[in-house]
């Protein structure tokens, strides 16, 4: 008997609780239309009859793909400071297309020619992809060991051909 007298106690506390929206002026009537992914637009004909015409679908997406010419390994570059950098070494050119998602999937599978000599030292600058952005260093930055690395890749390069 105490345990129904107890439960129905509960029952009339949770009856006489009301429930207010936390935000009660947020909403607000939408136009039809308004939100949705594609617009749609309803015009009458003057007839009692309404259209329904749907806009076309945005334009594909662009894809731009940069393809590096990278002329070392991944290896341990060191400032004239002391500073350690893990990066490779890339020419200067780089082949670049613009295309449609679906005109970039076909294109992934046809290999990009690199030119026929990269560029190695360019105003007195090196170009280290490190952490798959390219980034222009000063030559006499590097220690001297990666000074003649560089040295030793370009002679290398300019002898090809």
């Amino acid at each position: 008997m105490k345990a129904m007298l107890v439960f129905l106690c509960l029952g009339m506390l949770t009856a006489q609780a009301q429930v207010v929206p936390t935000t009660p002026t947020k909403f607000t009537n939408r136009d039809v239309g308004a939100g949705a992914s594609t617009s749609t637009t309803i015009s009458n004909t003057g007839a009692g009859s309404a259209t329904t015409g749907v806009s076309q679908p945005k334009t594909e997406a662009m894809v731009r793909t940069i393809t590096y010419v990278v002329l070392s390994r991944p290896r341990q570059w060191t400032s004239n400071d002391g500073k350690p950098l893990l990066a490779e070494l890339l020419g200067f050119e780089d082949v670049v297309t613009v295309a449609t998602k679906s005109e970039a999937a076909a294109a992934n599978a046809k290999p990009t020619m690199p030119p026929g000599k990269p560029t190695v030292v360019r105003d007195g600058k090196v170009r280290l992809l490190v952490n798959h952005k390219p980034f222009e260093v000063p030559l006499d930055r590097l220690s001297p060991a990666d000074q003649e690395f560089v040295n030793t890749m370009k002679r290398a390069v300019d002898a090809a051909k």
